[in-house]
């Protein structure tokens, strides 16, 4: 309004006025920019360019950064684990434990007819007792297992047990079970093969069977001396001196005329 007034009346010095109040409010207009960008980081913005301000990046932010890039990278490995198996390898492992391997091998030296003569000793420094009787071994489930009859008279009555031997391959050992007809319970021994490979040693217990009522550890050996001869022994465990106690020996010897 007061510029319009003033050019329409053609004042000269109403134009000197207006000239000075502009270039007045220009300048106050440029000096509360710059004081703004003084605020800001005390320098002032270069000519006819829009000032910018961008937030500082410190090395310990890159560094963190890096760092938690680094740590959200898994290892591949860990992938690997994860993953489910195809079925194919469950099948394939499923194969390996069930096929029959060299740690069977021995069931096929003792498998066949055999007569026995067993010793048994009531206590160490006794005369033992000696039975004679038959033992058969046979292979059972493809190789798999030998299972043994053993039979006998003892104390004027017939007597039979028998044994089922197997190589666990998931467990990686001997597992044998012994039920008899003299009692109801059945007796569970593990154990190995030695380097030579003609021994099985089995451990053991049979429960609630021992002098005082408790379980009855036991310790047997089955050792293929050769072809026609297979030499058993079995040990009780004594609480009292601490140690295996040999209470039976029974050689086996092949019967040839099979």
């Amino acid at each position: 309004m007061i510029f319009r007034r003033c050019c329409c009346s053609g004042n000269r010095s109403g134009r000197q006025t207006i000239w000075i109040a502009m270039i007045s409010a220009a300048s106050l207009l440029f000096a509360a920019y710059l004081s703004k960008a003084d605020l800001l980081d005390g320098q002032s913005p270069p000519d006819n360019q829009e000032r910018t301000t961008l937030p500082p990046v410190e090395h310990d932010q890159e560094q963190q950064t890096h760092d938690v890039t680094q740590n959200d990278v898994q290892d591949p490995r860990q992938d690997v684990e994860t993953i489910p198996p195809s079925m194919q390898d469950v099948e394939q492992r499923w194969m390996n434990l069930a096929a029959p391997g060299p740690s069977h091998d021995i069931f096929k030296k003792l498998a066949g007819q055999y007569t026995h003569v067993t010793k048994a000793w009531q206590s160490p420094n006794a005369a033992p007792m000696e039975i004679t009787g038959t033992w058969d071994v046979e292979l059972v489930l493809g190789g798999r297992f030998i299972m043994s009859t053993y039979k006998t008279n003892m104390m004027g009555q017939a007597f039979e047990g028998r044994d089922l031997l197997g190589f666990d391959n998931a467990a990686n050992k001997y597992i044998a079970t012994w039920a008899d007809s003299m009692g109801t319970g059945v007796t569970h021994t593990e154990g190995t093969l030695n380097e030579a490979g003609d021994t099985i040693t089995l451990e053991g217990s049979a429960e609630r069977v021992g002098p005082m009522g408790g379980d009855l550890k036991t310790r047997t050996t089955m050792q293929v001396v050769d072809d026609q001869t297979v030499l058993f022994t079995m040990n009780h465990y004594d609480p009292t001196e601490r140690t295996y106690q040999q209470v039976m020996e029974i050689t086996y010897t092949r019967i040839n005329d099979q």
